[in-house]
């Protein structure tokens, strides 16, 4: 994950691979039943293992 702190804001992004995480299984789900939807005009359906996540939120000091 790359990680950014600027003006008290925090942003992390990355990207994760279903398998790293077990998730083969639900993943051919999910293709077995969105088919239509990830087939091209070439007639390949296809889903990628990748996946991209990004995290931001503003961090702010409070003193007590």
């Amino acid at each position: 994950m790359q990680c950014t702190f600027e003006n008290e804001e925090l942003t992390l992004s990355g990207t994760i691979l279903i398998s790293d995480w077990n998730g083969q299984e639900a993943l051919a789900s999910i293709n077995q039943a969105c088919e239509i939807k990830h087939t091209g005009a070439d007639g390949v359906n296809k889903i990628w293992d990748e996946v991209a996540i990004s995290v931001k939120t503003t961090l702010k000091k409070e003193c007590k």
